[in-house]
């Protein structure tokens, strides 16, 4: 696609495409609270949901709706989310590929880096009513950008070294201000001036570009080789390592410290960061995180009593439990079985074994997050099940993201737990395997 005028098409988003050109990241949508020394997040919705590069979530101003960045057909195209609807809609469809997307003001236009497949990259305003699209600044290869005013910009522009540009669309003018930048460029709630990162010392900073008086103030140093900060409304830094957000409130503190462990959802990897206009949401990209299908947990049927013998079969009783283990998941697609090294749980799982033509995977019980991580890391969108001891299938449990307390009595046998995950988030299902 070519030439300054372009006519997009919209299209419900019915279905997904692979691409690995990219780190493959998912965007999560919390609730954010922010009291006078913590934030916190909470009820994590995967609203990109897509498998591939979804990433450069920015809300619209009334802050009910994100736009961001995603994958489908080998490239990028960008996708508008409502979060009363929890619906998402292609807003572009371009031979190109386009990142960054971002409201103009109050109005139903949005800009967007379009990467065209003969590698011009320029940045387009479009309609999100009409489909309507054109070039905003011919000949600037810029990466990243945030509006000053309906006619200002700030951009990071590529180059050797990266720019720091403000652009007039007005006056049709393109002035740099400062250079060797990263990609994090925010307007500062009540303050009427930009942030970005600077790169030039070994130590980055985070500064600030006053537009009406172009004075560079230095603001706070970045937390390592951070590269992406965000701002709540009432004037608190935010970035992201690894799976921990920090935050830090630049006139008053004089480092960083750590607000959540994302962890305790099964994610990491923190790339990007943005806040909705109130406070109330935040859009975190992590690296994607493919789940399996469904983990079964079971602990071993009943086993032999023997004075001595820390390793007995199972009983008549037990064996029968085995059978009807086998016997409830026989219609479950079959998947990958792994036990302890005792002989009691592999016994359990044996007609299980027959049942699905798999053989069992044996993991030392003393290793649980071995176990889970091999799960997380071998079975994406695998059935699993998992043949334990009474003291090693609740610590499984909670390794696997669920918060509920479970206990197993040393005489309590048959219980099946399933867990599943919705938009990310794990559920726990219990059912009673034989008498």
């Amino acid at each position: 696609m070519k030439g300054k005028k372009v006519k997009l098409s919209f299209m419900p988003l019915l279905f997904v495409a692979v691409a690995y050109s990219q780190l493959a990241t998912e965007v999560y949508l919390f609730d954010l609270e922010e009291g006078d020394d913590h934030v916190t997040l909470s009820n994590p919705l995967n609203i990109s949901d897509n498998i591939g590069y979804d990433n450069q979530p920015s809300f619209m101003r009334a802050g009910r709706e994100v736009l961001f960045t995603s994958t489908r057909n080998g490239q990028t195209d960008i996708v508008r989310y409502n979060i009363r609807r929890k619906s998402k809609t292609w807003l572009t469809n371009t031979e190109g590929s386009e990142y960054s997307p971002i409201q103009i003001g109050r109005s139903q236009n949005f800009s967007t880096i379009l990467l065209e497949k003969d590698g011009t990259q320029l940045l387009y305003r479009y309609s999100m009513r009409t489909g309507e699209g054109e070039v905003l600044i011919p000949g600037l290869k810029i990466g990243y950008h945030a509006w000053i005013d309906r006619h200002r910009l700030i951009s990071f522009v590529l180059g050797d070294p990266t720019s720091l540009t403000v652009s007039d669309l007005k006056e049709r003018t393109n002035r740099i201000v400062d250079d060797t930048i990263g990609r994090s460029l925010h307007l500062v709630p009540e303050r009427e001036v930009i942030s970005y990162i600077s790169k030039k010392e070994k130590q980055w900073t985070i500064n600030t570009y006053n537009p009406e008086t172009v004075q560079i103030r230095y603001i706070a140093r970045t937390l390592g080789k951070s590269d992406d900060v965000a701002w709540t409304p009432v004037g608190t830094l935010l970035t992201g390592v690894g799976s921990k957000l920090y935050k830090l409130d630049p006139d008053s503190d004089r480092d960083w410290s750590e607000a959540i462990d994302l962890a305790i959802f099964g994610l990491k990897g923190i790339t990007r960061l943005a806040v909705s206009p109130k406070g109330e949401k935040i859009a975190v990209v992590v690296e994607e995180r493919c789940m399996p299908s469904v983990v079964y947990l079971f602990r071993h049927a009943e086993k032999e009593i023997v004075e001595g013998d820390d390793d007995p079969d199972l009983t008549a009783e037990g064996r029968e439990r085995s059978n009807a283990l086998a016997e409830a998941l026989k219609d479950v697609k079959s998947g990958v079985l792994y036990s302890s090294q005792y002989r009691r749980t592999r016994q359990t799982v044996a007609p299980l074994e027959k049942v699905w033509s798999m053989e069992t995977r044996i993991v030392q019980a003393q290793n649980p997050k071995e176990q889970i991580d091999l799960i997380f890391e071998r079975h994406c969108g695998e059935t699993v099940l998992i043949s334990g001891h009474s003291n090693t299938i609740p610590n499984l449990i909670s390794l696997l993201g669920i918060k509920e307390e479970i206990t197993i009595a040393d005489d309590q046998y048959g219980d099946l737990f399933a867990v599943h995950w919705k938009n990310g988030k794990p559920e726990l299902i219990i059912e009673q395997i034989g008498k």
